[in-house]
């Protein structure tokens, strides 16, 4: 007897609709909008934690430093010392065969902190406890796509306009200026015995008024001067500026040893932390900006 009835199909499988596809390309999507932000706070978190465990450990040398010599790690002797001094306590010496105005004026010959941290003096290989991972260079306030180095990196043939700070000076982070210039000094040093000047080498932890886990002694560079000023001077000043971190986020060490991130909102001393050695002294309003005066 012949069976006539139809054969049953198996495994029959039926194609995505142009919905059902437009569906889960939207659903990619959105997990991807989720994912892609989160990795890259993840990031900056790790990041962020990394460039504060290289500033413990500089605030660490800094301490060491002062206890052997009393006194905080200056600039070498070359004719204005004073425009070395924020980052001559230590770093990476990329221009030891450079002869340019960068290295002239600006890069220092020695670097005193280096041999607390395991550094030759003046190395020229890369350190990392010198480089913050953020570092993206420094733009100038009032112009955010204007790099710093467009027109000062232009003086050195051996960096690119850019690079980041670390590239450029050897180290991500720069020292408190205020602690070589003599306490109540009106707008900071000038040049070393000049008219005006205000800077000495001879100061030391023993000096400090300010309340040590106040007392700044470094800090990122792109903080150090733009978290002086509030947003509506840093909108219309050339202030070299660079927030790695988040929106007005410094990352700083302290005399007493500490680091943390604090949001600077201007001004130099303030309840969180205090650029001046001796803040009593400091009456001129405008004492806090640059202590080179600029």
């Amino acid at each position: 007897m012949n069976d006539t009835s139809e054969p049953i199909q198996r495994g029959a499988r039926g194609a995505f609709t142009l919905i059902e596809l437009l569906v889960v390309i939207a659903i990619i999507g959105l997990l991807m909008g989720l994912i892609v932000p989160a990795a890259a706070k993840a990031r900056t978190s790790a990041q962020a934690v990394t460039s504060l465990s290289n500033l413990r450990q500089i605030g660490i040398a800094f301490s060491m430093y002062g206890d052997d010599y009393k006194a905080f790690p200056a600039a070498d002797t070359k004719p204005d010392p004073w425009r070395r001094a924020r980052w001559a306590f230590g770093g990476v010496d990329f221009h030891a065969d450079d002869s340019s105005q960068l290295a002239d004026v600006y890069a220092p010959e020695d670097r005193p902190l280096n041999s607390y941290l395991g550094l030759d003096d003046r190395t020229t290989s890369r350190a990392d406890i010198y480089e913050s991972p953020g570092d993206d260079g420094l733009f100038y306030s009032a112009f955010p796509n204007r790099s710093v180095w467009s027109s000062f990196g232009a003086t050195s043939g051996s960096i690119d306009p850019g690079q980041s700070v670390y590239d450029t000076f050897g180290t991500s982070y720069f020292a408190n200026e205020w602690m070589w210039c003599i306490p109540g000094s009106i707008v900071g040093f000038h040049s070393q015995g000049g008219p005006g000047g205000a800077y000495t080498t001879r100061l030391g932890p023993r000096n400090v008024v300010a309340d040590p886990f106040r007392f700044v002694l470094a800090g990122g560079a792109g903080q150090m001067d733009a978290g002086r000023y509030d947003d509506e001077e840093l909108a219309d000043a050339l202030i070299p500026q660079g927030f790695w971190y988040g929106h007005r986020k410094g990352q700083l060490a302290f005399l007493d040893g500490s680091v943390r991130t604090e949001t600077m909102t201007g001004g130099a001393t303030t309840t969180k932390y205090t650029f001046y050695v001796d803040p009593r002294k400091h009456k001129d309003p405008n004492a806090w900006r640059r202590a080179d005066g600029k």
